[in-house]
């Protein structure tokens, strides 16, 4: 059987079956977003926390340094779309990301 919030995703490699997960993180209370395999394991973040800027709820910056594959596979299906704003920390840019409806459907909350 299908679990209907699940996504999957191809790292040209393997097939994988996510779900999704919202949170908040500790320090700076911004939006945490972070993807799980359908047996429970963590897949990865898919944001990052940089906890010196205030994005609305619905907003993340996206880990393009770890997660950057399946972050633009989500771009791609619509379930995350780039603002224009970005965010530079040591040698990595964090795009800013909103959360569709799209995603918002298949989000479980943490």
């Amino acid at each position: 059987m299908t679990n209907p919030n699940e996504y999957i995703f191809s790292d040209h490699f393997r097939l994988y079956k996510l779900l999704f997960y919202r949170g908040k993180y500790q320090c700076g209370l911004g939006t945490a977003l972070y993807a799980f395999l359908s047996n429970g394991q963590p897949y990865g973040s898919i944001s990052v926390n940089l906890e010196d800027v205030k994005l609305p709820t619905n907003q993340i910056f996206m880990d393009m340094n770890n997660t950057g594959n399946l972050c633009e596979q989500m771009e791609k299906d619509g379930l995350l779309e780039r603002t224009g704003l970005a965010k530079q920390s040591g040698y990595c840019i964090y795009p800013v990301a909103r959360i569709t409806e799209k995603l918002e459907k298949i989000l479980n909350e943490l």
